[in-house]
């Protein structure tokens, strides 16, 4: 019986120390199995988030090529630095035709930049009727020449006249060479 007893302690203690080292590989099976799946996770993030910056790297792409598109047509609606020899005398028949006396002056050029046009500075004068160089106004901001004003001065000629003068002085943009 001693014989018995002794041989399954053997075989308990044996058994006792597979399963000891079995759940040690289990325990450690199971925590590397852990830190795969956590780092399985963290790739699959950042799969996604570069796959979301080359989708909005791509639309920017077609937005950009949109854009220059819109880009070139703003530049070809500026007119040509030889075309604004013109302006002036648009201006003046304009003024004229609305029964004005027109004076006009060119100034200084500024040449242009990648992100701005160029454009020359003018001054005009007009004289005449209130309601003449109100629609002389009007017509000017409607002309298909851009233009920005920088002052305008509305002066009366007189306390007992009807006469008024506009002074207007600003640029005009054109396409740069």
């Amino acid at each position: 019986m001693r014989d018995f007893r002794k041989k399954l302690l053997v075989q308990l203690g044996l058994m006792a120390g597979v399963l000891v080292v079995l759940g040690g590989l289990i325990a450690y099976v199971f925590s590397d199995l852990k830190s795969v799946g956590e780092s399985i996770e963290k790739a699959r993030a950042a799969i996604t988030i570069r796959a979301q910056a080359i989708s909005s790297l791509n639309s920017l792409r077609e937005d950009a090529q949109e854009a220059m598109v819109l880009v070139n047509q703003l530049r070809n609606a500026l007119p040509s630095r030889e075309s604004l020899f013109v302006f002036s005398e648009e201006m003046s028949q304009l003024a004229r035709s609305r029964g004005l006396t027109p004076s006009f002056n060119f100034g200084s050029e500024i040449a242009g930049s990648a992100g701005a046009p160029s454009r020359i500075e003018f001054m005009m004068n007009v004289a005449g009727s209130y309601q003449s160089v109100l629609s002389f106004i009007s017509a000017f901001e409607s002309s298909r020449y851009f233009t920005r004003i920088s002052s305008l001065e509305f002066i009366s000629q007189g306390a007992n006249t009807s006469s008024y003068q506009a002074i207007m002085s600003g640029e005009v943009f054109f396409r740069g060479q």
